[in-house]
């Protein structure tokens, strides 16, 4: 589970920052645990100042991943209200 939710992120998190997306085969979790959980909370730190730094027009934008060009699945999953 750990290494499906930290290739989502990390995939998420170079799209914002504009970078190539990592390879399924480069997400290789260190193991169980503590470990684990550090390698996660890494991966949210990073992209966490790249989320917070979007603007409204950033979250309207048709997400690249992971349904290029899908103008249903904008970068912001859902609107509020």
């Amino acid at each position: 589970m750990s290494r499906h939710l930290a290739r989502w992120l990390g995939v998420a998190t170079d799209h914002l920052l504009g970078r190539p997306p990592r390879e399924r085969a480069d997400v290789r979790p260190p193991g169980g645990g503590e470990s684990a959980v550090a390698w996660l909370r890494g991966l949210r730190e990073e992209w966490a100042p790249a989320a917070a730094g979007l603007t409204d027009a950033d979250l309207d934008r048709t997400a690249p991943f992971p349904r290029p060009n899908d103008p249903e699945h904008p970068v912001a999953p859902c609107s509020p209200g």
